[in-house]
């Protein structure tokens, strides 16, 4: 390596007369992480490997000390990172969308391979065996889909939600026709029509956050509240449905074990806490009295499990079109 080489690699002097640090761009002083002259950060990539990639996951995915602090948080205090976070006091937690983005991966990396242990599961249990599945002929459309008690048709028998716009209603039984043309291959085999929902739950869900921030907003209108605030109370119940979701799969890894009875008491401590927290959540963030907060819960709980329910026939629309 010649001279220059060298000089292209080793930074400048890190520190002035006095002892202060320099930036190793403009020579400026520094009293940061940034540059006050020219903005550049003091962190490089010119360190030991496992460093680079601690600063790497810590700047995708914030998990730091900060992160686990949020956790803790976002866990046993209903309500307190969305008032810390109105209040101003940010730097102790992870950001709400980091938050969001980091659990609800962890969630579906997670809830894959469960759900496709438990369609292994029930497949092993039909009396009929894959080949015979295979091997028995297709069901015409007719007997494949039925609604309203008769088999589904796209002129004769569509489905209309009211309220829906008629070019929506349209749109939506012509992606049913062609899970309906599709549904005999499903059947035989399950796990691709899962793949497929999973794949575009995500994108879905992403899409429900504002929705449910309007269904806030509506709910309480007179709060003066901005819509923002709503919405970051959304990011952070949804992280922690998330959470729950991540914890409950985690315990029925125990099942079958000498630990399935608490893997079980677990899950229903998890599911009872999911309720209790939401509701407490709205009491401290709103600051309403309780029967006002628990009438209101069962508004909001009710609309955003009717968007839930769509989303997730949306999702098997789309699911099954992509099979």
């Amino acid at each position: 390596m010649t001279s220059d080489d060298m000089a292209a690699v080793t930074p400048p002097p890190q520190a002035s007369g006095a002892g202060r640090p320099l930036c190793a761009n403009c020579g400026a002083p520094l009293g940061g992480p940034y540059c006050a002259r020219c903005g550049q950060a003091t962190r490089h990539f010119i360190q030991f490997f496992p460093a680079v990639v601690r600063e790497i996951t810590e700047d995708t995915l914030g998990v730091d000390s900060r992160f686990w602090r949020t956790i803790i948080a976002l866990l046993f205090r209903p309500g307190r990172l969305t008032l810390d976070y109105f209040a101003g006091r940010r730097v102790h937690y992870s950001p709400p969308f980091r938050l969001y983005l980091l659990t609800s991966i962890v969630t579906f990396l997670l809830i894959t391979p469960a759900l496709d242990r438990a369609i292994d599961g029930d497949l092993d249990d039909l009396p009929e065996t894959a080949e015979s599945m295979q091997n028995s002929p297709p069901k015409t459309g007719d007997e494949a889909l039925m609604f309203n008690g008769t088999p589904w048709d796209a002129a004769e028998n569509p489905l209309t939600i009211p309220g829906l716009p008629a070019f929506l209603n349209r749109r939506l039984n012509a992606e049913i026709g062609e899970f309906n043309a599709r549904l005999p291959e499903i059947k035989r085999r399950p796990k691709i029509l899962v793949d497929a929902i999973l794949g575009v739950m995500p994108q879905i869900l992403f899409v429900l956050l504002p929705l449910f921030a309007l269904i806030l907003k509506v709910c309480y209108l007179f709060s003066r509240r901005l819509y923002m605030e709503h919405l970051i109370f959304a990011v952070h119940n949804h992280a922690f449905v998330f959470v729950v979701i991540n914890l409950t799969v985690i315990a029925g890894w125990l099942d079958g074990t000498w630990a399935a009875g608490w893997s079980q008491a677990a899950n229903t401590a998890l599911w009872s806490w999911l309720f209790v927290y939401l509701l407490l959540g709205l009491k401290r963030v709103y600051h309403q009295g309780w029967i006002l907060t628990t009438l209101k819960f069962g508004v909001i709980g009710t609309s955003y499990s009717v968007l839930l329910a769509l989303a997730v026939v949306a999702a098997t629309l789309v699911g099954a079109v992509m099979v």
